[in-house]
């Protein structure tokens, strides 16, 4: 495996997994989940990256921002290449440990699909990688019906037959 690429060994097969993920034909979006984490890190001491104790980071719990730079933590089915797009389901530190539970209501707002190109890949090991991405866009859940253009005649019963 290359330091220009990230793949994991499946969970229940044992074998190397390249995913390639495509977003269904008719989506609009289409996301990983759970398969991205989202960590906070500095990267002002960009010469200190060999260094990083990745056990001391904490989960991201803000929304991630365009054109921003951030250390996320990946694993299967995730698969990609440096310089490629992907897009992800991004939910917030409290949400992502705890669940969709009634007392994290406020952290929804904070949940979004969001596109990264990946950067670079610090370490690759057998069920998980460290990379480094570029936020491209941020989709909030709760505006995506104004993010996203208006379609017709999409409707997903009228598939059914096909």
């Amino acid at each position: 495996m290359s330091k220009q690429s990230v793949e994991f060994y499946c969970p229940v097969c044992r074998q190397k997994e390249s995913v390639a993920f495509h977003p269904p034909q008719g989506f609009m979006l289409s996301a990983y989940e759970y398969a991205v984490s989202w960590y906070n890190y500095n990267f002002t001491h960009e010469a200190d990256l060999e260094e990083i104790n990745f056990e001391n980071l904490l989960l991201l719990n803000e929304t991630p921002e365009c054109a921003r730079k951030y250390m996320v933590r990946a694993e299967f089915p995730f698969s990609g290449e440096i310089d490629q797009n992907y897009c992800v389901f991004f939910t917030p530190a409290m949400i992502r440990m705890n669940g969709w539970d009634e007392q994290w209501v406020e952290e929804i707002d904070k949940v979004a699909f969001v596109d990264f190109k990946i950067e670079s890949i610090l370490l690759n090991e057998y069920d998980h990688a460290w990379i480094t991405v570029i936020v491209e866009q941020v989709y909030l859940l709760n505006n995506l019906h104004t993010s996203l253009p208006a379609r017709t005649n999409c409707s997903v019963l009228s598939k059914l037959g096909e």
